[in-house]
């Protein structure tokens, strides 16, 4: 678990969460049973008090359009965001008919306003314009809550100082300083780039004093302590540099 008993402060009772395609969409097949599950696990914090923004990404079907995209000739980097963009509204408009009456929808809305978001106690966004992935949405709508943490739910439980899947020994961070986690991507940001956090929201993120929790979003006991400002398994993102190993 990061930290101390008492990680950041939360702001009022929103919880932003960045909820990454690849937990939703993860192949050419929805993961039905992880859809159900983050469903209710939303709709419980709901009638716990919390009000939650719910950011989805686009996973594989956005990049199995770019990519074929790019195998017709297609290299306007706009263009692949778009199709990227709209990846993210259809996972978006999946978790808006699960959770029903009780959530509202920002999909396709690209100026939201404090009035929308106050209108309903659950809302679910997906991307909102090229040069960014739905983090930099995130970041955003945290700001207009008031919130000065974002939960970055994916498929990885750390930022490690390389890829694990290449490299056994690659260390694990427990937290760290946003210049120590930019100088580990991309400076900048490219249509299907896979990284903890874009380049782009983290910019914004470090801009705004605020931090991001990076989780395994399988993991629901570690999401729900990071949204509650507690201890999680997990990398925290703009705080003291801490290693696991």
């Amino acid at each position: 678990m990061a930290g101390s008993r008492s990680l950041y402060k939360m702001s009022g009772s929103w919880a932003v969460v960045s909820l990454g395609g690849s937990l939703l969409a993860p192949t050419s097949k929805l993961d039905q049973d992880y859809l159900e599950r983050i469903a209710k696990f939303f709709l419980r914090l709901s009638d716990q008090g919390f009000r939650c923004i719910i950011v989805a990404g686009g996973g594989y079907a956005a990049r199995w359009y770019q990519e074929e995209a790019r195998a017709l000739g297609v290299q306007n980097a706009d263009a692949l965001d778009w199709i990227g963009i709209y990846a993210t509204h259809l996972n978006a408009a999946f978790l808006v008919a699960l959770l029903g009456e009780n959530a509202g929808s920002l999909i396709g809305k690209t100026r939201v306003t404090v009035k929308d978001i106050r209108e309903h106690r659950l809302l679910v966004a997906g991307g909102q314009q090229p040069g960014q992935s739905s983090d930099a949405v995130a970041v955003r709508l945290a700001r207009l809550a008031g919130a000065d943490i974002v939960v970055n739910a994916s498929n990885i439980p750390y930022v490690y100082e390389h890829d694990p899947n290449t490299h056994d020994t690659a260390r694990a961070f427990a937290s760290l300083r946003w210049n120590d986690y930019l100088a580990l991507i991309p400076p900048q940001w490219n249509p299907g780039l896979s990284t903890p956090f874009d380049p782009t929201a983290s910019r914004e993120a470090q801009k705004a004093g605020m931090r991001v929790a990076i989780l395994n979003g399988k993991n629901l006991r570690s999401l729900e302590a990071a949204v509650r400002g507690m201890p999680f398994e997990g990398t925290l993102l703009g705080a003291e540099h801490t290693a696991l190993r």
